[in-house]
């Protein structure tokens, strides 16, 4: 709950994009700044994930929270693990690890949406 309130303080009027990758594994983004807690990989632990043009070392991982707007609903969803991958031109979301998470996406033929909220415990 203190993440979530930390999170909140930090709001305001940015629209912060994500892609929703089926093809991907995990989540990642190279913004350490979107991360409430970041645990940095000893540099011979670093995991390699293979890239569009090459392979590139996973520097860390830790949780990041995601507001979604649904008319006037604001939800707020933990996702964690999210991967740190410096360089990268865009944040991804994996659909597996969000459908995997109990979560939804709702989809027609212009746009998909996630109205993802975990129940607060």
């Amino acid at each position: 709950m203190d993440d979530c309130k930390r999170f909140e303080k930090n709001l305001d009027d940015e629209i912060i994009k994500w892609i929703l990758d089926s093809g991907a594994s995990l989540s990642f983004s190279s913004i350490v700044s979107d991360f409430s807690d970041l645990i940095y990989y000893k540099p011979e632990g670093r995991p390699l994930v293979k890239t569009a043009n090459s392979t590139a070392e996973i520097l860390g991982f830790g949780t990041v929270f995601i507001q979604t707007n649904l008319d006037e609903d604001r939800q707020i969803t933990r996702i964690h693990p999210v991967m740190y991958l410096p360089n990268m031109s865009d944040r991804l979301l994996s659909m597996g690890q969000i459908l995997h998470g109990n979560l939804r996406v709702h989809g027609d033929v212009n746009t998909l949406t996630t109205p993802m909220a975990l129940p607060m415990k």
